[in-house]
């Protein structure tokens, strides 16, 4: 079984769970939780040795969770231990965030720029966006030096490109293949 339809399944599954318990907000809190602890290097360290029994690791993943966490959410995590699927929480949580965004109606919003935006206009291109599509819109902001100016959206799978230095890049080719 590749690794797509293992993270899919187990997101499903937590996401049914949650959902048939009125819990997916709640849930969907645990998921944040455990996708943070994943970005950690000591965390994907631990999660990925081969050499930790899984009672060890069950007791380890209590120790960090217990009490921080859904009981669904703990139990969820045993049963990813108990068949060695722990390696793919990272993706199993982003499978999840997936199916509430879909399930809520949220579009997920990537706009990257140079500086962030301004409170007043974040709060203007949401409200555009939530128009626009009809839909809530979650904004995920960042920042990247080399694009030099303008802007690039990502809108669930679809991107517009308006930086300026993808319009330089256009111009060069241009340039290039005229003369």
């Amino acid at each position: 079984m590749n690794n797509s339809k293992i993270s899919v399944r187990y997101a499903k599954a937590i996401f049914k769970l949650a959902k048939e318990n009125n819990l997916l907000d709640e849930i969907n809190k645990d998921m944040q939780l455990l996708a943070d602890a994943s970005e950690l290097a000591v965390f994907k360290k631990f999660q990925h040795s081969p050499v930790l029994l899984i009672s060890k690791k069950q007791e380890i993943y209590k120790h960090i969770f217990k009490g921080s966490v859904h009981k669904y959410t703990f139990s969820f995590l045993n049963i990813l231990i108990a068949n060695r699927r722990e390696t793919y929480l990272k993706i199993i949580t982003k499978n999840f965030f997936g199916f509430y965004r879909e399930h809520f109606g949220i579009k997920k919003v990537v706009l990257t720029t140079v500086n962030k935006l301004t409170t007043a206009n974040k709060n203007k291109l949401i409200k555009t966006l939530t128009q626009l599509f009809d839909s809530k819109i979650e904004l995920h902001e960042e920042t990247n030096k080399n694009i030099i100016g303008g802007f690039k959206i990502s809108i669930d799978d679809n991107q517009y490109d308006a930086t300026v230095a993808t319009k330089l890049k256009k111009l060069k080719k241009e340039l290039t293949t005229t003369i």
